[in-house]
């Protein structure tokens, strides 16, 4: 992945970003994106950083995701009580909604143990951020990326270890 995009993500406020990521898009010779799973961890990195900066969420210990045939694994290392850590891993099924991409929760596991969709959207109401929006009404995680006006995504899918998306 492009560093700069890395360090934009890291220094800038959401609507900067935005903006860099648009240009991505216009600039685009191709009319698709790809991020490999190492692009998201490196991204949600950044993100997790950037909430511990400021003092949001700051029980989680480790983020990661594992991009699989056609669904997305999120792993949440946190801490409870100042003394356990507990692992989710939330299965996430990708999709375009209003033009965003957006991942529709599937499955929640505490450990081994499997939680109802519903408990689990509400506890994903902490990750709410200028990124990220957790619409517990409909299940899903949606990206907070507005596209420029004059392109429509398409299609959305993972293939060999990336996210494509097409527009």
């Amino acid at each position: 992945m492009n560093d700069d995009l890395l360090k934009i993500i890291n220094e800038s406020s959401l609507n900067n970003i935005q903006q860099e990521l648009k240009k991505l898009f216009l600039m685009s010779e191709k009319s698709n994106f790809s991020l490999s799973e190492n692009d998201l961890n490196d991204i949600l990195k950044l993100v997790l950083n950037r909430m511990h900066k400021n003092h949001v969420n700051e029980e989680v210990n480790k983020i990661k995701v594992e991009l699989l045939s056609s669904k997305a694994i999120l792993y949440i290392e946190k801490s409870m009580f100042k003394f356990m850590t507990v692992l989710y891993s939330i299965e996430l099924i990708p999709y375009i909604k209003n033009n965003q991409l957006a991942f529709q929760i599937n499955k929640i596991n505490l450990g081994s143990i499997n939680i109802s969709k519903e408990s689990a959207a509400k506890s994903l109401q902490n990750f709410n951020s200028e990124f990220i929006k957790v619409d517990e009404e409909n299940m899903c995680i949606i990206c907070n990326v507005d596209m420029p006006k004059n392109i429509s995504l398409k299609n959305i899918r993972i293939k060999d270890k990336k996210i494509e998306i097409k527009w």
